[in-house]
């Protein structure tokens, strides 16, 4: 959505860029397209009027950034934890996508009279209804996010009633560049939240589940509910079963479907919620800027704590210049730099370390992480590079089905800024050895000194491996490295 979203500010006349940690391939098409995109919030040459923030840890970096602007904050999910409002008094509005979300803003502190709801919107120009809508479905189509044990329910109740399903997104590994038209082209669309939305306007039957649950068939009601939750996760309230599937297949009628999508473009067009947004920041440019020297300081302490920077923060100015430069580094991607530096870093579930990962990685688990993508990337600080004198032992094996002969070889290349730094050969025969050598990583200190900030190291995965493919259960993942921890192959030194 924020591409859409950029894209059509800019057409009504607004100066846009966008910030993000992270980036992914549509930063190019957007910036093709005339928006700027960037990672680095130093590099943003004007100051903006207003900061659209959603994720609280970029729009932390963004207030720390451009502290004379003023600022606005999306949730756009009831429970994630990137989600959880910043209070700020410069924050003069706090939007709720749906009324689960607006509860969340009041129930964390956000003041009643600035929580508004503005659904989220469908791009209508992409996604296009259909003009024929078949009697009985016969194609369907399941849009994934990073996680979807769903699925297989699914496929169960496909395969019972004979329709075939497509399986896109993060979760089976499958990024598609012709969403609309996928979905405009299947009688029954699988999916949550906005991807919902979207398939409910090209006339698809909609029916709504995510790894939270099963909502059923997406009726007329439930779409003239909107955006009392119908798409999000109050409507997810059943486990998803092969039954519930089949029956919500059972109940998929043409002009059901039809009138959902006719309701959908008249509640939720880009154009209506860009301008709701419009007079929001109008709103908020009307009122005088409040005057809170330390709020700064304050507003540091409250929101991140989770990044374990120091608690004393408004004692003096000095310190509070200190840490933002660690806070810039920290959010941006980076990492947080600490007096002492770690002898490791761990990629476990409950690591602070998880942003240092890019594109690439699967959802942590309590040991470590998979690759599940041919090119996987992780942004290591040049602060702990030069503390452990470029020399790093990265914990991790590779995956191997276990039919495979002993003697199975998949390898692994590390590169940076286009240099082949090492290759990794894993073998089979040492995958479960609980001793196995983890492999070391020498950078060269040309590749590192007067670096600031962190250095990408990207992993390229010559032979990643399904584990649905090898007839090892249903995960179609292709999986490659398993990522537990990264530390110093050097000698120890006294901290600084």
């Amino acid at each position: 959505m924020t591409a859409e979203f950029a894209l059509a500010l800019l057409a009504r006349g607004h100066q846009v860029a966008i910030y993000a940690p992270r980036l992914g391939a549509l930063a190019e098409t957007v910036m093709a397209n005339g928006v700027p995109v960037t990672d680095r919030i130093d590099t943003i040459g004007f100051t903006p009027d207003i900061i659209h923030g959603h994720h609280n840890t970029a729009l932390a970096v963004a207030m720390v950034r451009f502290p004379a602007s003023r600022v606005l904050f999306v949730c756009h999910d009831s429970a994630m934890a990137y989600d959880s409002p910043i209070i700020d008094a410069r924050i003069g509005a706090y939007v709720g996508v749906d009324q689960a979300c607006a509860a969340r803003l009041l129930v964390e502190g956000a003041p009643a009279a600035h929580i508004h709801l503005v659904p989220n919107a469908v791009d209508l120009a992409r996604f296009r209804c259909r003009t024929t809508f078949a009697a009985v479905p016969r194609t369907a189509l399941a849009v994934t996010k990073s996680r979807a044990p769903w699925l297989a329910a699914v496929r169960t109740a496909c395969a019972d009633a004979g329709i075939p399903l497509t399986e896109v997104g993060p979760a089976v590994d499958h990024s598609v560049a012709d969403l609309p038209d996928r979905m405009a082209a299947s009688d029954i669309v699988f999916a949550w939240s906005r991807s919902a939305a979207e398939a409910a306007a090209t006339g698809a039957s909609v029916i709504l589940c995510d790894e939270f649950g099963f909502g059923g068939l997406l009726t007329v009601a439930d779409a003239q509910d909107y955006p009392d939750g119908t798409f999000g996760r109050r409507v997810l309230p059943n486990p998803v079963t092969p039954e519930a599937v089949a029956a919500a297949i059972a109940a998929c009628d043409p002009h059901n479907a039809a009138q959902v999508a006719a309701i959908v473009a008249r509640k939720l067009s880009l154009d209506d919620m860009i301008a709701s947004y419009e007079t929001l920041y109008e709103t908020i440019l009307a009122t005088r800027m409040p005057d809170a020297p330390a709020g700064i300081a304050a507003f540091l302490e409250r929101v991140l704590p989770r990044f374990d920077l120091p608690p004393d923060l408004h004692r003096t100015g000095a310190a509070i210049e200190a840490r933002l430069i660690r806070l810039d580094a920290w959010l941006g991607g980076r990492a947080r730099l600490e007096r002492l530096m770690p002898v490791a870093i761990s990629f476990t579930a409950a690591s602070r370390s998880l942003g240092l990962l890019g594109e690439g990685w699967a959802a942590a688990e309590d040991w470590g992480c998979w690759t599940i993508a041919p090119v996987a990337t992780l942004d290591l600080p040049v602060a702990l590079i030069a503390e452990w004198h470029g020399q790093l032992k990265i914990r991790c094996h590779h995956y191997f089905p276990s039919a495979e002969p002993a003697d199975t070889v998949r390898s692994v290349e590390v590169r940076s800024a286009g240099r082949l730094l090492a290759r990794w050969d894993f073998h089979r025969r040492d995958y479960a050895k609980p001793d196995r050598p983890a492999p070391t990583l020498a950078l060269p200190i040309s590749l590192w000194q007067g670096i600031n900030g962190a250095i990408r190291l990207s992993f390229h995965m010559l032979a990643p491996a399904s584990p649905l493919a090898a007839g090892e259960g249903d995960d179609p993942r292709r999986l490659g490295l398993a990522l537990t921890s990264i530390g110093s192959a050097a000698p120890s030194t006294s901290p600084n």
